[in-house]
């Protein structure tokens, strides 16, 4: 259409009427749709800006609930046009906007509903039906669903925008603060924080307040603040002032919990939990040992009094008597000692 026909008019010294004349051109217009394979062109398009896909996925997953609408649309409409039909007859204002149902409905739909497009579309349908539908079905796609969802898309990004100052203005807010706290308190932002200044630090009373404000809990910050320093040695990390800012801010109660925290949290409380088996081991092997040591030393009591009898006997000596008063227990060969019966 662009090359081939005019080159054919030029050497046959043709024009447009004398080509009507002579042969329908109708089926060349069918060429004209060839045109549409340069929309293949907006893939391209679609690879480079990622969002244009985010949209039209968007416009897809919302297919069902905008029928949904529509549908709840046409059932408003029909019932108004009867309410309409009844209510404006006899009247001009009826005959001229309500004189049937159907022409109540498409009045409510244009001039209520679209009433921008409203003449374009009424000239449309004079021309033929199927021009009214293409247009309608424009008006429908253009003008309501992708607006609302360029509403929808404005209003996500405000309130990532809010949520994103808000984050920034509550770091600047806490560093700022904090900085002028410590320097009040004589704590160096230069130099890292050991782990009794660090729990020191959270006793006063200004930074109790402040971290209290921004929804910082500091009795669990104070009780995991020998696992903090723990995970700092373990990486070759100290608490300076970064560091400290990234702990507490990571520990207000409004935080979303993600995989890495609960990854982090299985972490802590397996090392507490081998910590704490291990100091039980500890003590446990302890008073095993020293209650071994006693039954060895029991032991060796039981022995020497049951061979110091012999060893009497054999040499003829007799040990020493005893200046005590007489016990009423006598020492029997295990080593033990068991009641005298009272003689009657």
């Amino acid at each position: 259409e662009t090359w081939i026909v005019p080159l054919i008019f030029n050497l046959l010294r043709l024009n447009e009427q004398d080509l009507a004349n002579a042969v329908n051109i109708d089926f060349l217009r069918i060429l004209r749709l060839v045109r549409i394979l340069r929309l293949s062109r907006m893939a391209k398009l679609l690879r480079a800006v990622p969002e244009l896909v985010i949209i039209i996925k968007g416009i897809g997953f919302a297919a069902r609930s905008v029928l949904v609408f529509f549908l709840l649309w046409t059932m408003i409409i029909y019932v108004f046009a009867i309410v309409l039909r009844q209510t404006t007859a006899g009247y001009d204002f009826g005959t001229k906007r309500f004189s049937t149902v159907s022409h109540a409905m498409v009045t409510l739909f244009l001039s209520g509903i679209v009433p921008g497009q409203a003449d374009l579309v009424d000239e449309a349908g004079y021309a033929h039906w199927a021009f009214w539908l293409i247009l309608v079905f424009f008006v429908l796609l253009a003008s309501v669903t992708i607006m609302y969802m360029l509403v929808g898309v404005l209003v996500e990004v405000m309130t990532v925008i809010s949520s994103t100052e808000k984050e920034g203005m509550t770091v600047s807010y806490v560093a700022t603060s904090l900085r002028a706290i410590m320097h009040q308190l004589n704590y160096s932002t230069e130099v890292p924080l050991s782990q009794r200044e660090f729990r020191q630090l959270l006793r006063e009373e200004e930074v109790d307040r402040l971290l209290r404000d921004i929804g910082v809990d500091v009795v669990a910050l104070a009780d995991t603040a020998e696992v903090i320093y723990e995970d700092f040695s373990k990486h070759g990390m100290s608490m300076d002032f970064t560091n400290l800012m990234d702990t507490i801010l990571n520990l207000r109660g409004k935080n979303t919990a993600t995989v890495k925290d609960v990854k982090e949290q299985s972490r802590v409380i397996k090392s507490v939990v081998q910590q704490t088996l291990q100091s039980n081991g500890t003590k446990v092997m302890e008073e095993f040992q020293i209650l071994r040591a006693e039954l060895a030393l029991l032991r060796e009591e039981a022995l020497r009094r049951v061979l110091l009898p012999l060893e009497t006997e054999e040499t003829g000596q007799f040990p020493a008597r005893s200046t005590s008063p007489p016990s009423t227990y006598e020492d029997r060969e295990d080593g033990l000692q068991s009641p005298i019966p009272d003689e009657q």
